[in-house]
């Protein structure tokens, strides 16, 4: 009967206790866009974390630290991501864990808007104004810096604001 139970208690035992291991896996940082799903930069950190909510907020720490210490350069970086002319780019900082679908807002965003020129980081302004140069005769011209445009009044000189929008039409004539 002795045999039986220690049988039994072997067979049964493996079952009754409980796995306490937490699974570990990778700690991965992005800089994404506000509103916008799809990061410009992501970066997989070579520290292992657990795959629980403890792991998870350390992953967060990690990744808020190594956007803090990136501050100074992460203009530039980004910038040179994305090659492209950007405007009031609003970002913020994403972490996730052991390869989740989904990524977790850390609570980190850039204070300033970033703004791009050719893959460079710029400083932010207002709207560079246009100026529109009118005369009285002679077709419409347009060059890069003037527009050129037939009006009654002799030359003249008028600063007038210039949209996004605006710009990249004159900047396609």
């Amino acid at each position: 009967m002795d045999h039986l139970l220690v049988l039994v208690l072997f067979a049964v035992l493996p079952f009754a206790i409980q796995d306490t291991t937490v699974d570990e896996g990778g700690c991965e940082c992005a800089v994404f866009p506000m509103q916008i799903s799809k990061s410009i930069i992501e970066r997989a950190l070579p520290y292992n974390v657990t795959c629980n909510d403890e792991g998870e907020e350390k992953c967060q720490q990690l990744c808020v630290a190594l956007a803090e210490s990136a501050r100074e350069q992460a203009p530039q970086m980004i910038c040179e991501k994305l090659n492209a002319h950007v405007e009031n780019l609003q970002v913020a900082v994403y972490a996730k864990v052991c390869n989740a679908i989904t990524w977790k807002f850390t609570g980190l965003k850039a204070a300033d808007p970033i703004c791009c020129h050719d893959g460079k980081s710029i400083a932010c302004a207002e709207p560079a104004p246009f100026y529109l140069l009118t005369r009285s005769c002679g077709p419409a011209k347009t060059t890069r810096n003037y527009a050129l445009t037939n009006e009654t009044h002799p030359l003249k000189l008028r600063k007038i604001p210039m949209s996004g929008d605006a710009k990249k039409t004159i900047s396609g004539l």
